[in-house]
């Protein structure tokens, strides 16, 4: 066989399997797409085998040898394919697809030598590990305290991590260089809870992976909100861990009304459903696109009506593919209702309910443990302090990362509850950390930044024709000013409307008409705000008469702090609270 035809025929073979393992992949559960796929890598490793090697092909046969050895393995039950096993047999066949365009180019396959090495070491390996014998250790009956610690550990830590990344899709949606680290990050979940056999979650994360993959490669998403759909998968993810490590319970509620949300993101085309379907071959849409581009009708015959009258599927055949399309769209549409209604209020707890946490006490700590490290203790308590330092360290850091992704993501929902567009960003993070207590100042903060997103950040559209970006930016800031901690959010939507305040004032007979034009836009403010009556009750029931600002005034009594209020028509507005560092009780 000569190089041109072996490259004819092993790129077709490759054609044809690619399809059928990208559906696998989103539909594991799918046996008879796991058969077609195995048989058909069979025979593609089988020509690579015996002619790659006469025509001296080493670098591109080697992958192919190792991948052909772990699905005989597979064949005779010597181990049971999982999502790390076929995400690899993609990762193969894309190889073999990218290095047949290189090899028609050079004649050779020296350009391969790296990729291939490293592509048939990771095959080897996953075919060492997945044939080794079982042991306690990966299952969680019998398994350490010490694995399954560090399972739930590493494993939240990638649930956060791609939750944050997520809640900021706006930004990373035009980095696919980002998007491709989130892949990542949901391929190592993947493997996660592939080694302790937890198959409802390995499909979720394959699932998630595989619409971003499809993202990255130029396909669209069907809502203008993807993201909603994937932070509601990363939400019951870690709600199923958290109660996992009170239940030992692992699993997903409505595990596939949430897999159909997450296959529905991504519209594909006819050809690619019937493809996937095992219904035909791509040269057959290939040749009924030509014959639907070259038959003269005064109206345009569509690809589904073109392959029925070419005999190669039935009307119902395309039916059933298009109405499962739009079952999954419909489960789509439905998961960003659901996750819209939940954007009422924060979905995730500052901190877990069981734990409090008290950013002064925090600190005194830390301050204890430093100065126990200064001095000359006994050589027997050096390692317990070290310990304490290391653990004070880890939990200072902790609980400011959690409350700068609690803001964001409540930001987010706000965004989401109000159907505004909204960029969030936090200054000070390492202050609030130091200085506060966010179990009690949380309250203060919400209804400012509920304010800021309801009624500062105008919609996309009046941005859009205001020569704004659609995109909105609230800024919540800490800083330390001498004997003060001021605390701002600011936003740059419309600023605040100085006469529908000075309404206000008048029916509520805070201001005589005659009054107005002496009285400046900060002092109607101040006046407003200091005669709404809302308690810390009336705050929590978000009752309509109380603004966000006069909830927030109210809340800061205790406090004995100052409100700064900033704004201009149309630029933004800035609320600045100044707490008194040395009486504050935060």
């Amino acid at each position: 066989m000569q190089i041109e035809e072996f490259i004819t025929k092993g790129r077709t073979l490759v054609e044809n399997i690619l399809p059928t393992l990208r559906l696998l992949l989103a539909q594991p559960e799918r046996d008879d797409l796991l058969l077609a796929a195995t048989g058909q890598g069979r025979k593609l490793f089988s020509l690579l085998n015996q002619h790659g090697h006469k025509l001296g092909l080493e670098h591109l046969v080697a992958p192919s040898e190792a991948m052909g050895a772990l699905l005989e393995s597979a064949r005779f039950n010597h181990l049971q394919l999982s999502g790390s096993h076929i995400s690899l047999f993609v990762e193969v066949c894309s190889f073999l697809d990218q290095a047949y365009t290189l090899i028609a180019q050079d004649g050779n396959d020296d350009r391969l030598a790296a990729s291939a090495a490293a592509l048939e070491a990771a095959v080897l390996d996953l075919l060492h590990t997945s044939t080794a014998p079982a042991t306690d250790a990966l299952a969680f009956v019998g398994v350490s305290n010490e694995l399954r610690d560090a399972f739930t550990q590493e494993t939240e830590q990638l649930l956060v991590t791609a939750e944050q990344e997520f809640v900021l899709w706006d930004f990373i949606a035009i980095d696919h260089d980002r998007v491709s680290g989130l892949c990542q990050i949901l391929h190592r979940l993947k493997e996660n809870f592939s080694i302790y056999d937890c198959r409802d979650f390995e499909r979720l994360c394959m699932a998630l992976e595989s619409a971003l993959n499809r993202y990255l490669q130029g396909e669209f998403f069907q809502t203008e909100y993807p993201e909603r759909t994937f932070l509601r998968c990363i939400d019951v993810m870690r709600e199923s861990l958290n109660r996992f490590a009170m239940t030992e319970m692992l699993d997903i509620p409505k595990f596939n009304e949430l897999l159909q949300s997450v296959q529905g993101l991504i519209r594909q085309p006819l050809g690619e459903l019937l493809i996937e379907a095992g219904l035909v071959n791509p040269k057959t849409v290939d040749d009924a696109l030509s014959l639907q581009r070259t038959t003269p009708t005064k109206q345009p015959r569509r690809l589904g009506e073109v392959l029925v009258g070419m005999g190669e599927v039935t009307q119902e055949e395309v039916e059933s593919v298009l109405d499962h399309q739009r079952f999954l769209q419909q489960q789509g549409e439905k998961a960003n209702e659901i996750s819209k209604g939940e954007g009422k209020d924060p979905l995730v707890p500052l901190f877990p309910t069981d734990v409090s946490v008290d950013g002064q006490r925090l600190a005194r700590i830390v301050s204890i443990v430093k100065q126990l490290a200064a001095l000359d203790v006994p050589e027997a308590l050096t390692p317990f302090i070290q310990e304490l330092d290391q653990l004070t360290k880890n939990l200072n850091q902790g609980t400011g990362s959690r409350s700068t992704h609690y803001f964001q993501r409540l930001v987010r929902d706000f965004a989401i509850q109000y159907n505004k567009r909204v960029h969030f960003r936090l200054e000070g993070a390492e202050v609030m950390q130091e200085e506060l207590d966010m179990l009690d100042f949380a309250e203060i903060l919400i209804p400012l930044l509920r304010n800021s997103v309801q009624h500062g950040i105008e919609s996309p559209d009046v941005r859009h024709k205001e020569q704004k970006k659609r995109n909105g930016r609230i800024t919540l800031s800490v800083l330390r000013q001498s004997e003060e901690l001021w605390v701002s959010v600011e936003d740059d939507g419309a600023g605040f409307d100085l006469k529908k305040i000075a309404k206000l004032c008048l029916l509520q007979g805070l201001v005589q008409q005659d009054e107005l034009a002496q009285t400046t836009g900060a002092e109607l403010l101040q006046i407003f705000l200091n005669n709404q009556d809302c308690g810390h009750e009336t705050a929590i029931l978000n009752a309509p008469q109380c603004t966000g600002l006069a909830v927030a005034k109210q809340l800061l009594q205790e406090f004995n702090a100052k409100m700064d209020i900033w704004s201009r028509p149309g630029k933004g507005a800035r609320v600045t609270l100044r707490i008194p560092r040395a009486s504050r009780n935060l």
